[in-house]
């Protein structure tokens, strides 16, 4: 199984330092920075499967570079690390985009927990997304399928009715072929008849 590439962001060493060696221990892979403006470095330079960052840090606070990581478009699972009495910004964090917070001082099983829930729910919503795509992309072939076969039908419709008038125009021709073939038969008889009543007759001419 791949190992979990977290990106650890938070600006208090004595924590920092302890979570890593928790996180390592096991078995992710951590990437640690201090504060927010670094932790936006080290995310163009390691590609993270997650993103742990606290909320409350100096310069630049844990909001702020979730709304950065939004505008990368990195597609991260996101999650906020807080205090009790900033509950309300992690809810509102949650509103802009990351997946959870998980409320300090945080026991390892949680934060592992809260981890592998994260990716999933990532892993899910990629495959919701993608099936999604596909059964649009489906939809469309077969709309356009149909707009075909209306159109085939349609077709075959004018040439039936076509074919049905040529039949009509045949059949008239045909009543009239045979008013002509009859017409004919009498000519004959009536020219046999003369012939048979006529006297036979040789002429012969001399120069």
């Amino acid at each position: 199984m791949k190992k979990i590439n977290v990106l650890y962001i938070e600006d208090d060493a004595s924590q920092r330092v302890n979570l890593n060696k928790q996180l390592r221990q096991r078995g992710f892979i951590v990437h640690s920075a201090q504060d927010g403006r670094a932790g936006l470095i080290k995310i163009k330079k390691y590609r993270a499967d997650i993103i742990l960052c606290d909320l409350n840090m100096p310069k630049m606070n844990g909001m702020e570079v979730l709304k950065r990581v939004n505008k990368l478009k990195l597609d991260i699972p996101f999650l906020m690390l807080t205090a009790h009495g900033t509950i309300p910004q992690a809810v509102k964090a949650l509103k802009i985009g990351a997946h959870d917070f998980i409320q300090k001082p945080a026991d390892i099983n949680e934060i592992e927990n809260t981890i592998y829930k994260a990716i999933e729910k990532k892993l899910l919503e990629k495959e919701v997304a993608e099936r999604t795509r596909s059964y649009e992309e489906t939809n469309k072939e077969l709309r356009q399928k149909a707009k075909e076969l209306e159109k085939a039908t349609v077709s075959i419709g004018k040439a039936n009715v076509k074919l049905f008038e040529i039949q009509e125009e045949l059949a008239e021709k045909n009543t009239e072929m045979k008013a002509v073939l009859e017409e004919l038969s009498n000519k004959k008889n009536e020219l046999q008849a003369i012939l048979d009543a006529s006297f036979n007759c040789v002429i012969m001419v001399n120069e």
